[in-house]
């Protein structure tokens, strides 16, 4: 939960797919089964969230959430690191599950005092990449991948 524990806990997104839920359907917590499915995150609350639910606790924060055309060059032109807060990272795992249900995974790369950090939580701890340009680099080779979705978080009142 590293790319979102400074903003969010986990109640906070738990929170927020709730609130999706209730927007759809507003008897939906009765169902009995609220606790084990919900369309907006992993079965039985195992902490990986949709799109949507990301989107929406962000704006409940005052942030907004861009998704970036992969079609683009991943440059200092197209991601302007001192205009964002950060790029959420939503790339494809492979896993022993994976024949049967793709699994994804969200980080964050984010400018910290001039330095571009990759904050996966898979990651013993926040890697910096040396230069910018080696960190446009890598989000042109996630891009490449062809199982990765970016997205520029930027706070709403800017």
């Amino acid at each position: 939960m590293r790319v979102l524990g400074p903003v969010f806990s986990k109640d906070d997104l738990e929170r927020a797919c709730v609130e999706l839920v209730a927007l759809i359907d507003p008897n939906a917590e009765s169902s009995g089964m609220a606790w084990a499915w919900n369309p907006y995150r992993a079965p039985l609350g195992l902490g990986n969230y949709d799109v949507n639910a990301l989107t929406y606790a962000l704006q409940q924060k005052g942030y907004t959430m861009k998704w970036l055309d992969k079609r683009l060059p991943m440059d200092d032109n197209f991601v302007k690191f001192d205009e964002v807060e950060g790029i959420l990272c939503n790339i494809e795992m492979s896993t022993m599950l994976s024949s049967v249900w793709t699994q994804r995974h969200w980080f964050a790369i984010r400018k910290i005092h001039g330095v571009c950090y990759n904050l996966d939580s898979k990651l013993e701890a926040p890697v910096p990449f040396p230069l910018e340009s080696e960190c446009y680099k890598f989000l042109q080779e996630l891009v490449n991948t062809g199982e990765c979705e970016l997205f520029a978080i930027k706070n709403s009142e800017t």
